[in-house]
């Protein structure tokens, strides 16, 4: 810096550092589907996300699935292709600047014509005609849709969806099979198979 009056001129030198902050990475989110869902193969699914950048960084997304590959490199877009199956979708939001920012979805396409919750491939393995979600064909208290969402196999007493455990470690149904209700009658088995526990208990320690 310069600096003149009428008694001269006089400079000084200054050193300035400027400094560039780092570069900061997108925040994203998937806003849909919003994970767990069960959709119909063929049925169109919507994939759509929200991702900001506070830099203003250009950004690029690739959807994966876990069965099918890419499927989508826009921020939102539906799709009617996802094959039959369990699908993790993996969304990778780039700004170029950092590595890709990733978030994943879980969604499972079944194949269910008669529209019971069950996939049919499913109740096939079991009976070639088809299964009705409320009956319990092994009679182990739990009917065939909890034992389809459980993945348990409903011909099968041994073979049931979880049961929580009661007072002194004995096990009683929670009132939910798998991700359903039970039917009251299925409650109502395991209300009485939890009692007939205790009393078993109860005569072994007094014995």
């Amino acid at each position: 810096m310069t600096a003149t009056n009428s008694a001269g001129t006089d400079t000084q030198a200054f050193q300035i550092t400027v400094t560039t902050p780092p570069n900061r990475a997108p925040t994203v989110a998937i806003t849909s589907p919003t994970g767990g869902g069960t959709v119909q193969l063929g049925q169109s699914v919507q994939f759509t996300c929200t991702a900001t950048d506070p830099d203003s960084d250009p950004m690029t997304y690739v959807w994966t699935s876990s069965r099918d590959g890419q499927i989508g490199a826009v921020q939102s877009f539906a799709t009617t292709t996802l094959t039959k199956g369990a699908h993790t979708v993996t969304l990778a939001v780039s700004d170029g600047q950092n590595p890709p920012v990733t978030r994943s979805v879980t969604v499972t396409v079944i194949l269910d014509l008669d529209t019971d919750g069950m996939d049919d491939d499913w109740e096939a393995l079991y009976n070639p005609s088809g299964l009705e979600p409320g009956d319990d064909l092994d009679g182990d208290g739990f009917d065939n849709l909890a034992e389809y969402q459980a993945g348990t196999d409903p011909t099968d007493p041994d073979s049931h969806p979880p049961v929580s455990t009661g007072p002194s470690g004995i096990s009683c149904a929670a009132g939910t099979g798998g991700a359903g209700p039970l039917t009251a009658f299925a409650f109502t088995l395991a209300l009485a198979a939890c009692a007939a526990a205790s009393a078993r208990r109860g005569a072994g320690h007094s014995a």
